[in-house]
């Protein structure tokens, strides 16, 4: 079986206090930049682990569900693709998670 890896499957993630620092940094720009109405927050648990699972068209959707949920939260993402250096950057700051689609286990979850 021939191991599929990417130079994103090496990625090591920042750590919590720097991303937790990044997501209010997140809140502040988006404030400024972005005019939204959320409906729907009322749904998410105060407590406890959760998966909102969002079908995103561009690469700032997820800036902006962070935005919405206005909490800290960690992106699950692709890293069987090629992916252009500045998404990576942005994948960094918001707690991207990558997940090599060919070989999932439980512990793709874990991390």
């Amino acid at each position: 079986m021939k191991s599929v890896r990417t130079k994103l499957d090496s990625y090591k993630l920042l750590p919590n206090w720097y991303r937790y620092l990044m997501s209010y940094v997140n809140l502040f720009l988006c404030s400024i930049l972005v005019k939204t109405v959320v409906r729907g927050r009322q749904y998410i648990p105060k407590k406890g682990p959760y998966i909102i699972a969002i079908n995103h068209f561009h690469i700032f959707d997820p800036a902006l569900v962070a935005y919405s949920i206005r909490k800290p939260i960690s992106f699950l993402a692709a890293s069987d693709q090629e992916i252009e250096w500045y998404v990576v950057l942005a994948g960094k700051l918001y707690g991207f998670i990558p997940t090599n689609r060919t070989h999932l286990a439980p512990s793709t979850i874990k991390k």
